[in-house]
């Protein structure tokens, strides 16, 4: 005895015949993915591209060596700068030790402060105080080679 469709549970199911007509569907919806994500890849890098030139215009930009030397006398604080979990990944230096100077809880570790919600006030208070006022040198970007 069958059950009436309010006293059924669980996933419906589509007879095989019929399944195999997704198949399809599904590869002419999933192949302009390709090209169109490789375009918006070139187009990506070529925006960061273009924005490292216009802050080593600024003069916003720490060379290799000269990073290298404020590591090594550890003086300052490394800020990355996130837009996704894919990309691009943008690393600032600034003189100041932020957590110590930062009057809210923080955290060293990446993923805690992507993912712990308690963090999100020391994200905005980081892009407002340093990054939204440039007052930070960028050290290098993910999405643009060194050199370039």
């Amino acid at each position: 005895m069958r059950g009436t469709s309010s006293e059924r549970s669980g996933p419906r199911e589509i007879p095989f015949p019929l399944s195999l007509l997704f198949i399809p569907v599904l590869l002419v919806a999933g192949l302009p993915s390709i090209p169109v994500g490789a375009v918006m890849i070139v187009y990506f890098r070529h925006s960061e591209r273009r924005f490292v030139k216009t802050m080593r215009q600024e003069q916003h930009v720490m060379d290799g060596p000269e990073f290298a030397a404020v590591l090594q006398e550890r003086r300052g604080t490394l800020i990355e700068e996130w837009f996704s979990n894919k990309g691009p990944v943008r690393y600032w230096w600034t003189c100041d030790d932020v957590p110590s100077v930062s009057p809210l809880k923080w955290t060293a570790f990446g993923i805690e402060a992507v993912f712990g919600r308690e963090y999100d006030d020391f994200s905005s208070w980081v892009r407002m105080t340093y990054l939204e006022n440039i007052n930070t040198r960028l050290v290098s970007s993910s999405y643009v080679p060194e050199g370039a």
